[in-house]
């Protein structure tokens, strides 16, 4: 019978897991790079970048007030499920709804024709299942189920990958049916990660855990929300910004996809090692946060450097030979989901002690300005690509630079 213990003593599992998720996110990349032309990926990391607004704006927010009201999951092993239940219902509708009149708005000003509606419930679908695999994965990860968490990581990818294998198949090459595939995938794997989560655990009594308040959330979602936002403006405005502006969706398709696949290849490696810290940063363990922080950095130029070779493998087998001139994209992408995970254990070890999370708006704010002198720098048309990617990893370190500096965090 399965024992969800035996999977935790063995800690090569999360990152085997993880290994295997990569190959799948990796071998989906290429589908999508041979399938799609470059305009069809420009447009499909525009309809991600939407549906992330919402993740940006709320859901990681709502997901750090989540797992702030149930840290004694840490210790105890219990859950109250009812308060979950209703907590993850009502905030999957709000987040919802905000994302699909974001992308209403944003693609009736661009004229986007009879597909508005069709490509608004995408974006809103693919944005709420993100939130809701994501926030399985981070209550698992508290309560010490690091192995299951990372297998739902790895589901998770494996769904994707065949979900756009067949729509690429049966339907039509276009980016719509692509992101559709993608939030399908999503939505089972969360689905089933919730349904995990909640059989993992004894039921807790109502006593056991903080009620969630609105003030409590509040606190909590207003400044990581806008400084979510202003990591939205910063890491992936560019792509509807540049369209919106006329830039050649080309280059815009060629950063999009360069850089993600960088930060695709390298977030199962960060987010799980990032993961392992998350109950010693909650139950107060004085070095965790060093400790966490270095694993973070020697990983980052360790995942870099094999990401070239990676790169190489993947233009020749995507049939993208031609944008070799572009293969730094690749590490850079590596570089800024290193950033991302130090900004993200930050937030944790704020969290845990109950710090103020306008700190983090105060960073983003800085990060959206350096972003934007990349914006439109003037530089030939085929060094865009190489002018957005610089951007980022500039921007991720006046963001953390700026973190330390407010939080007197020696990151």
């Amino acid at each position: 019978m399965f024992r969800a213990d035996l999977l935790e003593d063995k800690r090569a599992l999360p990152i085997a897991f993880r290994f295997v998720g990569m190959a799948a996110s990796l071998a989906a990349n290429i589908i999508v790079a041979k399938q799609l032309d470059l305009e069809q990926i420009a447009y499909y990391f525009l309809y991600v970048t939407l549906s992330y607004f919402g993740n940006a704006a709320l859901f990681v927010g709502m997901s750090i007030a989540l797992q702030r009201c149930f840290s004694t999951l840490a210790t105890s092993r219990q859950l109250n499920k009812t308060l979950l239940v209703q907590y993850l219902t009502v905030s999957l509708a709000i987040g919802v709804i905000v994302v699909a009149i974001v992308a209403v708005m944003y693609l009736s000003g661009r004229s986007a024709g009879r597909n508005v509606w069709s490509v608004a419930v995408c974006c809103a679908t693919l944005s709420g299942a993100t939130y809701l695999s994501a926030a399985a994965k981070d209550l698992l990860a508290l309560g010490n189920r690091l192995s299951i968490a990372a297998l739902f990581s790895f589901l998770e990818q494996v769904l994707r990958l065949i979900f756009i294998v067949l729509v690429l198949i049966v339907g039509h090459k276009n980016a719509i049916e692509v992101t559709a595939a993608v939030a399908a995938g999503s939505a089972l794997s969360g689905i089933a990660a919730i349904a995990t989560l909640l059989f993992s655990f004894e039921r807790a009594p109502s006593s056991a855990t903080d009620a969630i308040s609105f003030g409590r959330i509040v606190h909590t979602v207003g400044p990581i929300g806008f400084s979510g936002i202003l990591n939205w403006l910063q890491l992936q405005s560019y792509r509807p910004i540049l369209l919106y502006f006329g830039t050649r969706p080309e280059l815009v398709g060629i950063a999009a996809l360069l850089t993600s696949l960088g930060m695709a290849g390298a977030n199962p490696v960060l987010a799980v090692t990032a993961q392992r810290f998350i109950p010693s940063l909650y139950a107060g363990e004085a070095t965790a946060f060093r400790a966490c922080m270095l694993a973070l950095a020697r990983l980052a130029l360790v995942l870099a450097a094999c990401s070239i070779p990676a790169a190489f493998a993947f233009l020749f087998l995507s049939g993208r030979r031609t944008l070799v001139l572009y293969l730094l994209l690749v590490p850079i992408g590596v570089f800024v989901e290193a950033g991302n995970n130090v900004i993200g254990a930050i937030v944790h070890r704020q969290n845990s002690v109950g710090g103020s999370m306008w700190r983090f708006a105060a960073a983003g704010a800085i990060g959206v300005l350096v972003m934007g002198l990349f914006w439109f720098a003037p530089v030939r048309n085929e060094m865009i690509p190489y002018c957005i990617g610089v951007g980022m990893i500039a921007s991720q370190i006046a963001v953390v630079a700026t973190v330390a500096a407010i939080s007197k965090v020696r990151c």
